[in-house]
C-alpha cells in the first residue's frame, strides 16, 4: 500500500538574523525581484524512489507546483533532473556497501522520463526534462543543465533537491515512526506557546532508521544568483 503521508519541517529564520541582514543592507532579502524570463527552477531527484521513503520530500510536493506553474505562466523555465541508471563500481559498492549501492544504481527507476517522477507533479509542454549520472547536475559532463541554462540566459537558479544520499526506503512501522516523533514534538511547541514561552528555534526533523535529512531550505527560499564567467 503507497504512503501517501506528508509532513513539512517546523523551520524558520530567527528575527535576530533578519534583524543583521537588514543592518547590514538596508533590506531584508538580497533579491527583491527576478526577470523570469532568465529565472530556472530546477527541481532534483524528485522520483519515487526518494518520495516514497521521505514524508518530508512528499511535504513540498504541493510548494514545487505552485512554483512551478506560476514561473511558467510568466514565462520561465522548468527543468527536472532526474538520476540516470549507472554502471555498478567498485568504489560505489566500498562506499555504500553492495546492497546500497544497487539500490541508488537504479534510484532512477527506467523509460520515459516523465513517467519516472514522482506521480503528484503536472508537467508543463514547455518543460524540460534530463538526466544526471552524477550526485550533482552541475558536475562537469555528467548533466546538460548548465549548458540549458547558460543558452536560455539564466542568471537565477532556483533548486529543489533532497539530500538523496542519506534517504533510505524504509517499512510503513519506521514511517510511522517518525511521524508520531513529529507529531509529539509539535504538540510540546504549541503547549510552550499557550503558556507564554514561544520559541523561533527550529524544530530538528525526526532522526530514526530512515536517517531522513532536513530539506535544504535555504535552496528553497534563498534565490541563488549565478553569473556566468565563460566556464
Amino acid at each position: 500500500m503507497q504512503n501517501t503521508e506528508s509532513l513539512v519541517h517546523a523551520w524558520c529564520i530567527d528575527d535576530r538574523e533578519y534583524r543583521r541582514q537588514e543592518e547590514r543592507r538596508g533590506r531584508r532579502f538580497a533579491y527583491t525581484s527576478f526577470e523570469p524570463t532568465r529565472t530556472a527552477l530546477v527541481m532534483v531527484d524528485m522520483v519515487p524512489f526518494f518520495v516514497d521513503a521521505n514524508l518530508y520530500a512528499r511535504g513540498i510536493v504541493p510548494n514545487i507546483q505552485h512554483l512551478a506553474d506560476r514561473l511558467r505562466t510568466a514565462g520561465g523555465t522548468v527543468a527536472w533532473v532526474l538520476p540516470a541508471r549507472t554502471e555498478r563500481t567498485p568504489v560505489g559498492d566500498e562506499f555504500h556497501g553492495p546492497e546500497a549501492a544497487e539500490m541508488f544504481r537504479n534510484a532512477g527507476g527506467s523509460g520515459p522520463l516523465p513517467d519516472r517522477l514522482w506521480h503528484g507533479f503536472t508537467l508543463g509542454s514547455d518543460d524540460v526534462l534530463m538526466e544526471k549520472s552524477a550526485p550533482s547536475a552541475f558536475f562537469p559532463g555528467r548533466c546538460p543543465l548548465p549548458e540549458l541554462l547558460q543558452e536560455r540566459g539564466i542568471a537565477v537558479h532556483l533548486v529543489f533537491s533532497l539530500a538523496t544520499t542519506r534517504t533510505r526506503p524504509a517499512p510503513c512501522s519506521t514511517n510511522a515512526a517518525c511521524t508520531a516523533a513529529s507529531r509529539a514534538r509539535a504538540r510540546r511547541r504549541r503547549s510552550r506557546q499557550v503558556r507564554g514561552g514561544t520559541s523561533n528555534a527550529p524544530t530538528p526533523p525526526p532522526r530514526s532508521l530512515l536517517r531522513a535529512p532536513p530539506l535544504r531550505h535555504r535552496c528553497l527560499l534563498r534565490p541563488h544568483r549565478h553569473h556566468h564567467h565563460g566556464t
